[in-house]
């Protein structure tokens, strides 16, 4: 949402070519108009959709191996002030060739997760819209963050430690966005990972 109006994301992926994005708008759920912009075709994944600072911020990732135009960069944020309308904004600080999987504003800040270039994982942190990003957590291969969740008191980044049949769910928690520790997850089952949760 930004403001009173809804922004829904619908892509279409074909056979060959790039994924195409739709956007529609609603201000009452019930009827849904179609926007005109083509912002996001070619975009592999709508990483993170935040209402902030008064704007419906998106980041965004592209992978070429999955579909994605091979001309995107892998990181890409947008913002609008009506799902209508988007401005792209140049990104800084985010490991280069990684992907935002997960976003989460705490503590009135901007936080964003994923894998990084050649294994890995890291959570970054904005103190703007999203011009420049710094570094608060980070992971080395084959451990991975695939996800970010904000709750009342901190931060969770969700991901899996380990590969193959060693691989396990994990979890990191941080009470600042600052200092993170991997938090125990009893019974978590081998040969998965946590990509998200509510």
């Amino acid at each position: 949402t930004v403001g009173d109006r809804l922004v829904a994301f619908l892509a279409s992926i074909p056979e060959e070519g790039d994924i195409e994005v739709s956007v529609f708008v609603s201000d009452d759920g019930e009827s849904w108009t179609e926007t005109d912009t083509t912002t996001f075709d070619g975009i592999s994944y709508g990483a993170g959709f935040e209402e902030y600072e008064g704007q419906l911020i998106v980041v965004a990732s592209t992978d070429p191996e999955e579909g994605g135009d091979a001309g995107r960069d892998s990181v890409e944020l947008f913002t609008t002030t009506d799902g209508e309308s988007w401005e792209q904004v140049d990104v800084a600080g985010i490991d280069d060739g990684g992907l935002v999987f997960g976003t989460a504003v705490f503590d009135g800040r901007l936080y964003a997760a994923g894998p990084t270039d050649g294994g890995g994982g890291a959570v970054w942190v904005t103190d703007g819209l999203g011009e420049r990003w710094r570094e608060v957590h980070q992971v080395d291969g084959p451990d991975e963050i695939a996800g970010l969740l904000a709750l009342p008191g901190g931060l969770v980044a969700l991901g899996s430690t380990g590969e193959g049949e060693d691989m396990e769910p994990a979890v990191w928690r941080s009470d600042d966005g600052t200092v993170w520790d991997e938090a125990p997850l009893d019974g978590a089952e081998p040969g998965f990972w946590l990509a998200g949760a509510v």
